[in-house]
């Protein structure tokens, strides 16, 4: 395959990404020497709700599923990010993050990622606009992801009052699991989700 001189495979995929798609070509130089690539197995559990949070990531391919307390809220597929609110706030995970599939992540550590080389003013503004949307959806209720956020924000899909019909699934049963709500295969939590 043909490279241009001094092209940079690590700066040629932060380009394709939209959290870094207003980067300039040093920008880009920079972010890439603070972070690294990493291949996870579907079931693996990313981000568990409650922990201290260490690393912020970008899918690169593949899809996560979001959840709290027990509630699918979210799916995060190739070029979505999660993990800076815990390392904005220098706080506990918010949600746990399990992977659906097998995934190729881009990963930056805490120090990394708080880096002024790292949180450049175009990747703030993508973190803040995405942060917003997820606010107005948690707000409003969590709402299928259909990637137009002024309907994102009104549609109404999950309750979380809402206990699972049929028990839980391996992607729910993993997320409690993960949330410390479930020991092996039955369901040990309240009797419907709060």
């Amino acid at each position: 395959m043909y490279r241009p001189f001094g092209s940079n495979p690590r700066v040629d995929l932060l380009k394709s990404l939209p959290i870094f798609s207003r980067c300039t070509d040093r920008e880009l130089r920079r972010i890439a020497s603070l972070t690294s690539e990493t291949s996870v197995e579907a079931g693996q559990v990313l981000t568990v709700a409650s922990e201290p949070g260490l690393e912020f990531f970008v899918i690169i391919s593949g899809t996560a599923t979001v959840w709290r307390r027990g509630v699918r809220i979210d799916e995060y597929g190739p070029g979505s990010f999660f993990g800076e609110m815990a390392l904005f706030s220098h706080g506990v995970r918010t949600a746990s993050v399990i992977a659906n599939t097998d995934m190729h992540l881009l990963v930056s550590a805490k120090g990394e990622f708080r880096s002024p080389d790292f949180l450049v003013p175009s990747v703030l503004e993508k973190m803040l606009v995405v942060m917003s949307q997820r606010l107005c959806r948690a707000v409003e209720g969590w709402t299928e992801v259909t990637g137009n956020a002024e309907q994102d924000c009104r549609t109404f899909v999950i309750d979380a009052r809402t206990t699972p019909q049929s028990g839980p699934g391996a992607g729910e049963l993993a997320a409690l699991r993960a949330e410390g709500m479930c020991d092996g295969a039955q369901w040990s939590g309240p009797a419907s989700i709060r």
